[in-house]
C-alpha cells in the first residue's frame, strides 16, 4: 500500500493505493480533508489505507510512504508530534490486526501514482 497527502492554498487532500504482491492495483482512493497541514494529511491517508485494507481482509502488507517524518513516529524512533498522536495511537491499533506489516520510507519519486491521485482530488 502507498499512501500520500497534499496540501495546496491550506486545503488538504489524500489518496492510497493497495497492490497486490504482483503491483497490479487492488484498490484506490482519494478524498478531500479540507484545511490541514500535510503531516495531518499523510496520517490520515495511512489510517483510512489501512482501515481499507482490513476492510478488504487484507493480512500481509507492506506499506510505504514519503513521509519519513510520520514513519519514523510510527517505528518509534522519533517523538509524535501532538497533532497526530491520536491519529498515531490509531495506526498501531489498525497496524495489531495485521499478520504481517511492515513500513517503509520511499521518495517521492517512487510515490508518484498516490502522489498523482491527490492532485487529481485536488482538482475535481
Amino acid at each position: 500500500m502507498n499512501f500520500d497527502g497534499y496540501v495546496r492554498n491550506g486545503n488538504a487532500t489524500i489518496g492510497f493505493v493497495i497492490r497486490n504482491a504482483d503491483d497490479n492495483p487492488l484498490f484506490a482512493a482519494n478524498r478531500m480533508i479540507g484545511n490541514a497541514n500535510v503531516l495531518v494529511a499523510e496520517a490520515t491517508a495511512l489510517r483510512d489505507g489501512l482501515q481499507t485494507a482490513l476492510l478488504h481482509h487484507y493480512s500481509n502488507i507492506v506499506v510505504e510512504g514519503d513521509s519519513k517524518l510520520l514513519i519514523d513516529c510510527i517505528q518509534g524512533s522519533y517523538e509524535v508530534p501532538w497533532r497526530i498522536r491520536l491519529m498515531i495511537q490509531d495506526i498501531k491499533q489498525l497496524a495489531q490486526q495485521f499478520e504481517v506489516i511492515i513500513f517503509r520510507h520511499i521518495y517521492r519519486e517512487a510515490n508518484f501514482v498516490t502522489d498523482h491521485l491527490t492532485t487529481l482530488a485536488h482538482n475535481s
